[in-house]
């Protein structure tokens, strides 16, 4: 499903619950679908640990590579570094690892990545000395470091990981190189079991905001709360109905 899809349901969702006067952004969706994604894939994975990180909650994203001595670490005699040139959107904590690769699909180079803190010990072991390593700068940039002669010949590697901001991510995507180059065609990385709830979630956010009603009956009765489920019994039946057809 395309990040314009789940809006234009959003928007649909909206209309059938607010008044006809009521207003709402494409952009403040796109927020809060990032929000919530970000939130329910976390609850998710929290809850179960030991359940295997969906693919589809992954996105690959294509950087470029330049020369660097990043400050900190010891440059030894025919040793040497590569780094992005632009920093890396920041991963969901906790939720799924990220892979790394220097090449297509069907290249043997794979990239190990380990903390900033090893990355200085690595490489020293003569099996291992053609292994390319990478770890993340404290600007956010990623730096690869390697003894393969071959290393400093490498312009260009996949990075691949569950991003805590979709959208960002999107503008680095390897897709959008290839010809997609609105972010609203890209395909949303999210479950798809979970679609219904991400957009119950930002349907009930939006509707919250828009209307407030006060509480104002002395009755002896959670007044709000009855809303809250009729809108919440409403809005999924509808949203059922949508991702139906």
């Amino acid at each position: 499903m395309t990040l314009r899809e789940l809006v234009f349901i959003c928007l649909d969702e909206l209309k059938l619950s607010a008044s006809d006067d009521s207003f709402f952004n494409e952009s403040h969706i796109r927020f809060l679908l990032n929000k919530w994604r970000a939130r329910l894939l976390k609850q998710e994975y929290d809850t179960n640990k030991n359940k295997k990180v969906s693919e589809s909650a992954y996105q690959t994203i294509c950087l470029d590579l330049e020369d660097s001595n990043p400050l900190g670490l010891d440059i030894n005699c025919g040793e040497f570094y590569r780094r992005s040139i632009k920093a890396i959107p920041s991963l969901l904590q906790a939720v799924g690892d990220p892979i790394l690769s220097a090449g297509d699909f069907f290249s043997n180079d794979r990239i190990v990545y380990v903390t900033r803190q090893k990355m200085r010990f690595t490489g020293y072991n003569r099996w291992l000395k053609n292994i390319i390593y990478a770890a993340l700068g404290t600007d956010n940039k990623l730096y690869l470091s390697s003894r393969n002669s071959q290393f400093k010949y490498l312009e260009k590697i996949q990075f691949t990981g569950v991003f805590e901001d979709a959208e960002k991510a999107m503008e680095l995507s390897c897709e959008k190189n290839e010809g997609s180059c609105d972010i609203m065609d890209q395909t949303y990385p999210f479950e798809d079991y979970l679609v219904p709830v991400l957009v119950y979630n930002v349907v009930k956010e939006l509707l919250g905001a828009a209307y407030r009603p006060l509480d104002s009956y002395n009755d002896n009765t959670d007044n709000l709360s009855q809303l809250a489920n009729f809108l919440r019994h409403n809005l999924k039946s509808n949203l059922i109905k949508q991702m139906e057809q």
